[in-house]
């Protein structure tokens, strides 16, 4: 899954990944988490053009009766997105693209699990593949949310986790966005990943600083030995 990621990017850079002007300036944030606003970039639900737009991480179908409060879906699995109740609505008519630098995810059998800060060394901004949703309630309440596909990982991220998001390369954007490709073209399945340990600062969503990405390995107490042996 992809539970967190980070954003600090210039407009250029995000220009570069997305071919589109940002027209406000982007604040820095290094641990973005399930709940929080998430920029997304998505094609304008009136007019013929994309826009950015700030969603609510963590989808919610337009189909349900009562938003709920908790377990919201953050992600949609690539190999059942288009036949789920949940998300194949979105993934047919409200595909988005969603921009970050890197995600995080953890590694251990026993707490504490060490985070690692996962990148691409070729790309400083890079796009998750997303899908939104619009959801209005009784009341006439108004709320938009979307959610990250994940694969199965690619090799090179094999040995810290078994899933991954899905990272859309440029050439496959208009496609995308446009909903003319389907997921399991999109998903690259050789992408190389680089990764580094870092704090378990990111496990408490409060901290959001550059202290987050740099790296950090977990000093772990020994073992006891065995007395008998």
């Amino acid at each position: 899954m992809c539970g967190r990621f980070s954003l600090n990017a210039t407009l250029e850079d995000l220009y570069i990944a997305l071919k589109i002007k940002a027209r406000f300036n982007i604040e820095a944030r290094y641990n973005i988490a399930p709940g929080q606003p998430i920029l997304t970039l998505r094609n304008h639900p009136v007019r013929v053009a994309r826009e950015f737009a700030h969603l609510g991480w963590g989808l919610i179908p337009g189909w349900m009766k009562q938003a709920p409060t908790t377990g919201t879906m953050i992600n949609a699995r690539a190999e059942t997105i288009a036949e789920k109740p949940s998300f194949k609505a979105a993934y047919a008519r409200r595909r988005c693209l969603i921009p970050a630098t890197g995600f995080y995810e953890w590694k251990g059998a026993n707490a504490p699990k060490q985070p690692y800060y996962i990148y691409l060394k070729a790309s400083p901004v890079f796009a998750f593949a997303g899908i939104w949703e619009h959801w209005t309630g009784h009341d006439g309440s108004e709320v938009e949310t979307a959610a990250i596909i994940t694969a199965e990982a690619a090799p090179s991220l094999e040995d810290i986790h078994h899933r991954m998001p899905v990272i859309v390369r440029e050439d496959d954007i208009d496609t995308w966005m446009r909903g003319e490709v389907e997921i399991a073209d999109v998903v690259q399945k050789n992408i190389e990943f680089s990764y580094r340990p870092v704090s378990t600062l990111v496990n408490n969503v409060a901290n959001d600083d550059a202290r987050l990405i740099e790296e950090h390995a977990l000093t772990l107490s020994p073992q006891p030995r065995d007395l008998l042996g």
